[in-house]
């Protein structure tokens, strides 16, 4: 029972989690769709990858490339973005992600065509020309790119790639996208540390804390059983989301979680008197309780609804074990419950034999003909039969 209240009480913190990961994971794309953050990211990774951080130019020619420049909408920014962006960097109309092939093509073109005169892409060749791209047209502009990292690059890429052209593409291509995932860590713990003052934000707001939750729900089965009877509906869904917010809101309002400002600070007693005790459950214990609550809401919906579906299967899997045990408990009979006379075999069980020295040919005795209270010599005792004998 013990083991099942406090499975219970996970599943339902979890429960809680699952909704908050999804507050804040909707707010955060709410804020990227408006910031476009990403794109910011993608475009410093790419003038790092070129080795154009001061300048921009040749990363401008890149992204008006025709290859590049329908990804995105209007123009290319007339200042170079941030040289360090951050969660609140904007990325402007810039394209969010550019296909490693598109970068890749683009890339030996622009070296195969040689500088650009006006910074927009129209140099050298005519795009119709730009597709007789070869390998000895790009051996012959290497010379011709701005830095000599890109040069020493571009050589490697043409000249592990044999007379094939398509393999000089796909090393450029391996290139680019070893970079953009480390774009994409960095881009991730960014978002990570938005989500985290997201959830910070609502724990304190809405007093959401982990651990007055957790004593709250362990004192009440009936709003306990309630969470875990709606994260069960949530772990069967077969597109695995709580459902709507309505029902939910309703859940948590119907089972008095303590949960906004209305409450206690420990969710159902007042703080202990004492300075100590009244600093724990006043200040230390809440501050602990939202930073918990926040860490959690970092991991994201997806980790939570693993989580809940192996604690699920673990609760299910220590049920029929405990009902198990509770029909198989053997009970001791007392000696007021034998039973009755009536029954032969209880009658023997239950009555005691009487057994003296004169009753000889009592059917009770083992049928040595001996006294039962006079000792038998060994000699006297009769072969063994079935046993080991000597």
């Amino acid at each position: 029972m013990f083991g099942s209240a406090i499975l219970d009480v996970a599943i339902g913190i979890v429960f809680i989690y699952i909704i908050l990961s999804m507050m804040c994971s909707t707010i955060r794309e709410g804020i990227e769709a408006w910031l476009k953050t990403r794109a910011a990211y993608l475009e410093r990774g790419i003038r790092e990858l070129l080795s154009d951080v001061d300048t921009g130019s040749l990363t401008r020619q890149l992204y008006q490339h025709p290859l590049i420049d329908p990804l995105y909408f209007g123009v290319y920014p007339i200042a170079p973005l941030a040289l360090n962006p951050r969660w609140y960097s904007r990325g402007h109309n810039l394209p969010s992600y550019i296909p490693s092939r598109n970068f890749a093509l683009a890339l030996l073109d622009m070296a195969a065509r040689g500088p650009s005169n006006s910074g927009k892409g129209d140099t050298g060749p005519t795009l119709a020309d730009s597709m007789e791209l070869s390998l000895a047209s790009i051996r012959a502009g290497i010379p011709t790119l701005p830095n000599a990292t890109l040069q020493r690059v571009v050589s490697m890429a043409v000249n592990t790639a044999g007379d094939d052209l398509e393999t000089s593409v796909r090393h450029v291509e391996a290139w680019f996208d070893s970079a953009m995932d480390r774009i994409s860590g960095m881009y991730k713990r960014a978002s990570q540390l938005v989500i985290f003052l997201l959830g910070l934000g609502l724990a304190i707001g809405f007093n959401i804390n982990t651990l007055a939750l957790a004593d709250y729900l362990y004192g009440n089965p009936s709003v306990r059983q309630a969470l875990v009877a709606q994260a069960e509906r949530t772990a069967r869904s077969s597109d695995g989301t709580p459902g709507d917010s309505d029902p939910i809101q309703q859940l948590i309002a119907q089972t008095s979680l303590p949960i906004g400002w209305a409450q206690p600070a420990n969710g159902h007693a007042q703080p202990p008197a004492g300075p100590a005790a009244y600093a724990w459950h006043t200040f230390v214990a809440p501050a602990l309780g939202w930073l918990l609550t926040a860490f959690a809401v970092t991991l994201g919906a997806p980790f939570w609804f693993d989580v809940l579906n192996k604690i699920m299967t673990l609760r299910s899997s220590l049920k029929p074990a405990a009902s198990d045990e509770q029909t198989h408990v053997v009970v001791e009979p007392s000696a007021k419950d034998v039973a009755p006379a009536s029954d032969p075999l209880a009658s023997v069980v239950a009555t005691p034999v009487m057994v003296t020295a004169h009753d000889a040919t009592s059917p009770q005795l083992d049928g040595c003909g001996a006294s039962p209270l006079a000792p038998t010599l060994d000699q006297e005792l009769p072969c063994a039969q079935g046993g080991v004998a000597q």
